[in-house]
C-alpha cells in the first residue's frame, strides 16, 4: 500500500467528509489561485468532548439520513482493501 495507505482514499473517496477534504485542496497555483473560490465543509468541527451520536459527521453531511444521528455506521468493505463507515454504503438503512 505504501507510504500513503490505501489509495483508493484519494483517487476514489467515498466517505463525504473525505470528499470534502479532498474537494476543498487548491488546484491552481500563481495568478488564477487569488480569484479561486475554495470548496469548504459546511459548519464547525464537532467537539471532541461531547462528539454528535452517530456518525460524527452527519451534522455537517448534505447526505445525512435519520439513522446517521441514531447509529454509528460499521466499517465495511466496499472494493479491494477500500473500506468506509457511512450508511450510504451500508444495507442498514435499508427500510429506513
Amino acid at each position: 500500500m505504501g507510504v500513503f495507505g490505501n489509495p483508493h482514499i484519494f483517487f476514489n473517496p467515498k466517505h463525504p467528509y473525505t470528499t470534502g477534504l479532498l474537494a476543498s485542496i487548491p488546484r491552481e497555483f500563481g495568478k488564477e489561485r487569488r480569484n479561486m473560490k475554495l470548496n469548504t465543509i459546511p459548519g464547525s468541527v464537532p467537539n471532541l468532548i461531547t462528539p454528535p451520536s452517530g456518525c460524527r459527521f452527519h451534522p455537517r453531511c448534505k447526505f445525512a439520513m435519520e439513522v446517521c444521528s441514531e447509529k454509528k455506521p460499521k466499517l465495511i468493505e466496499i472494493e479491494g482493501g477500500h473500506k468506509v463507515a457511512c450508511f450510504l454504503y451500508s444495507s442498514e438503512t435499508e427500510g429506513n
